[in-house]
């Protein structure tokens, strides 16, 4: 309330002017710049008959939102295919067990049977059903099609960043809090990685092309493509994920990663068993202390599934490191935490009993990214840990850790038993799969989003545009589903303007990894310096909190600014 009130905001900027501002330390300092630019995007310094025509356009837009993602949900709702086991020859067990009903088998949206069938069905009338229906994703009626709402959506924006003084929705949006500043640099990284990558991408797809036709006596359509990719990957690869279960057990995995984070980041990690209040909250969830230069603070796992929990995996910060008592709540119940500890919980969804892929692996891994940057902070006050960082560097700490996941020393150190060479080879062989096609995707998505929100032209017709500029498939063949009729990302969720901030945190997170990597690999470098490199890395991204730009502590880190190629390098494109 108080970033909403003009005498308050007055009185904030006056005293930025006062000497007195300056010799506040900088979290503080960026506690009042915050205030100020938060009430100015809020409209506080608007008229009041200006206030109120602000206010209706909040509310205009966001019933809009709420028709699309319910347009989402019921076009969803609605795909119910029925079949029998001869229609979905080809699917593994685990498919046919998730849509048995009865003496049927029932394909829907939300038990994964559109998806299972589009990769094994080998009947293709099957795969054609599915296809169709995904076609309808996000379009109900004449009425109730997200295509016209996104249009709809767009424009409401653009009358509220002209209202509050911007240029366009990029602009409002990139300026509060984004490493990228601009929307030129925003550009500039997404046509690299499209230069770098675009050519490989349609190679790719064209050993795709040449497969399927091989495979079934006929040009490809977009119904195939699934279908096609699935099988080419699997013989490509030669081993299925779920072979590692038997080898990464959570015992092992966690044991592993608990040794990793020791040796890179000078920490110890401690079992408390029950003595923290939130550990009794569930058997599932355990506690340890994490012990350093920092002090001590508190990292919680909440990692098996059971019913009523809500899916994924995340990280959830519990408190901020801080010279005072604090509080968080944990399914509706107070717990009272006492100063200076950092609090944070990794929630995941595993099955209990059961060993973990390879992506099981990388979620934990990249979930104790997060959570070191927020338990090893040493700044005090609302920008501790990871409050304050940018949304597109908020990802940087977490796929970081990622990388670590396909070294060949990591993959066995997190193992129950040693794996064959053979099949370490493969892990690693895995990451590599046509991911430049991936890359170009994140182009796409990252295109059609900036493009939308700074021309604020009809999202339908740049998405054609997009499509066509970074073509893969020749479009022409058949129909495609609609982007912009299920985009939510940047239609209702935080991602409007900031879609790029996926590869722009990979781009850094890569461009660290390296300076380990390359400190590993240089015959000249001792092990010292490679814990020289990582305690950097700590000191200058993990520790700091939200107080700088991740721009000056990167640059702190590595003495330049982030290159692309090192991502690129790492999936060996």
């Amino acid at each position: 309330q108080s970033s909403t009130c003009r005498e308050f905001v007055d009185a904030a900027v006056a005293y930025t002017n006062q000497p007195q501002f300056k010799d506040l330390e900088p979290n503080y300092q960026k506690v009042v710049h915050e205030t100020i630019n938060s009430a100015k995007r809020r409209g506080v310094f608007l008229s009041d008959d200006d206030k109120r025509l602000l206010a209706t356009y909040f509310n205009s837009v966001r019933q809009i939102q709420l028709r699309y993602d319910a347009n989402c949900r019921n076009s969803d709702a609605v795909v119910c295919l029925t079949y029998d086991l001869e229609a979905l020859d080809g699917l593994p067990q685990f498919a046919l067990d998730a849509m048995r009903d009865g003496d049927k088998y029932v394909a829907t949206v939300h038990n994964g049977g559109i998806d299972y069938i589009m990769q094994f069905a080998n009947v293709e009338s099957t795969r054609k059903d599915a296809y169709n229906v995904s076609l309808k994703h996000g379009i109900v009626s004449k009425k109730e099609d997200n295509r016209l709402l996104a249009k709809q959506i767009v424009a409401i924006r653009q009358q509220i960043a002209h209202l509050l003084g911007y240029d366009n929705h990029a602009h409002y949006i990139l300026s509060k809090n984004r490493m990228a500043e601009n929307v030129d640099n925003v550009h500039k990284l997404l046509d690299d990685i499209a230069d770098r990558t675009l050519k490989t991408a349609r190679e790719d797809v064209a050993k795709l092309e040449t497969y399927g036709k091989y495979t079934l006596k006929r040009k490809p359509k977009f119904h195939d493509r699934g279908f096609i990719r699935a099988k080419y990957m699997r013989e490509y690869l030669q081993f299925d994920p779920n072979d590692l279960r038997e080898y990464f057990t959570m015992e092992s995995v966690m044991n592993g990663l608990f040794k990793f984070v020791e040796s890179c980041f000078d920490v110890k990690i401690k079992n408390t068993g029950k003595f923290h209040p939130l550990s009794n909250m569930h058997e599932d969830i355990s506690a340890y202390e994490i012990v350093g230069d920092h002090g001590v603070s508190v990292l919680f796992f909440d990692l098996y599934s059971r019913p009523g929990k809500s899916h994924g995996g995340w990280m959830n910060p519990l408190q901020s490191y801080s010279v005072s008592d604090g509080i968080c709540y944990f399914e509706d119940e107070r717990i009272h935490f006492s100063g200076t500890k950092a609090a944070a919980m990794i929630v995941c969804n595993f099955n209990k009993g059961v060993g973990l892929t390879m992506g099981d692996v990388t979620t934990l891994f990249h979930e104790m990214g997060h959570a070191l940057q927020h338990l090893l902070s040493n700044v005090d006050g609302a920008y501790s840990g990871i409050s304050g960082i940018e949304w597109d560097a908020v990802e940087l700490a977490s796929q970081f850790m990622e990388f670590f996941c396909y070294e060949a020393s990591v993959i066995n150190s997190i193992a129950a038993k040693p794996l064959p060479q053979e099949l370490i080879d493969k892990v690693i062989r895995s990451k590599n799969f046509m991911t430049a096609g991936g890359f170009i995707g994140h182009v796409r998505y990252g295109k059609l989003d900036m493009l939308t929100h700074t021309t604020h032209g009809d999202p339908n017709e740049i998405e054609h545009q997009v499509w066509e500029q970074y073509k893969l498939y020749d479009s022409g063949i058949d129909k495609r589903s609609s982007v912009c009729a299920g985009f939510s990302h940047i239609f209702t969720g935080g991602y409007a303007a900031g879609y790029y901030s996926y590869l722009w945190a990979e781009v850094f997170a890569a461009d660290a990894y390296y300076a380990v990597k390359e400190a590993k690999e240089s015959s000249y470098i001792s092990e010292d310096a490679v814990k020289k490199v990582l305690s950097s890395y700590k000191n200058n991204i993990l520790t700091t909190g939200g107080v700088n730009s991740m721009n000056i502590n990167f640059t702190n880190f590595r003495g330049r600014t982030a290159d692309p190629k090192y991502l690129l390098d790492f999936y060996n494109i």
